[in-house]
């Protein structure tokens, strides 16, 4: 069986015997859209931040003025980031199971809230994806995400992006994650920059990452970056 029959077949599957709910556990049966492995309830749970939010990485705010501590105390290159979520409870455990657990269709429920996002405050902008390591095999969570808002959406994907071999950043802190990412992240040969882009990464932990992606572009000739994640943590 091809590759391509073999995911056929374990949609199919996934269709007819959906399993579990990701976020609560519940059976799927009888759910109105069984493609995604949440249930209707735990949909409707999953709600957007709103509020007064950290005007640089989008953290929501409870006593800072514009500024989160942590982005009073960093240089970023990106011109403000919008998360989706907060990073805890059922959209940890989702975004877990989709980046570790191989749980794909997840990827349509994302995109959905993403695509929202960036259609009421990044309206036509270009959206950049955040390369894979090099060791990775397959699509990657970000790639997962960016094929449903270019096909679905019809958002307007630019692979300018690559990242060379390296350490993970699991871990480290944000000015190890920043050594570690220096000139491993580049604009690929060829490729026309020019301006305003929206980075897409999964999670905002330290903003490095980001931050990489966007000093390449700007490097390049983008005359400003934007970026949206998933979830901030």
């Amino acid at each position: 069986m091809t590759g391509g029959a073999r995911e056929t077949a374990a949609r199919v599957l996934e269709v007819l015997f959906p399993g579990r709910c990701l976020a609560c556990g519940a059976w799927m049966l009888g759910e109105p859209d069984a493609s995604v492995p949440v249930c209707g309830s735990c949909r409707v749970g999953l709600v957007p931040l709103t509020g007064p939010r950290c005007r640089v990485c989008g953290m929501p705010l409870l006593v800072e003025d514009e500024r989160c501590t942590r982005c009073r105390e960093a240089e970023y290159s990106f011109a403000s980031c919008l998360p989706v979520f907060a990073y805890a409870g059922a959209v940890k455990d989702l975004v877990i199971a989709f980046k570790s657990g191989g749980r794909r269709r997840i990827a349509g429920l994302f995109s959905t809230w993403l695509a929202d996002l960036l259609a009421e405050r990044h309206p036509g902008v270009p959206v950049v994806p955040v390369p894979p390591r090099p060791s990775w095999r397959g699509p990657d969570a970000v790639e997962l995400v960016t094929r449903e808002l270019s096909g679905r959406h019809g958002v307007r994907v630019l692979h300018l992006l690559r990242r060379l071999s390296g350490p993970a950043q699991k871990s480290l802190s944000y000015a190890e994650r920043l050594e570690n990412l220096g000139g491993r992240i580049r604009v690929k040969q060829g490729a026309a920059v020019s301006g305003h882009l929206v980075v897409l990464d999964d999670v905002f932990t330290t903003g490095a990452t980001v931050d990489a992606c966007s000093r390449a572009l700007l490097g390049a000739g983008a005359s400003r970056v934007s970026a949206v994640t998933l979830a901030i943590d």
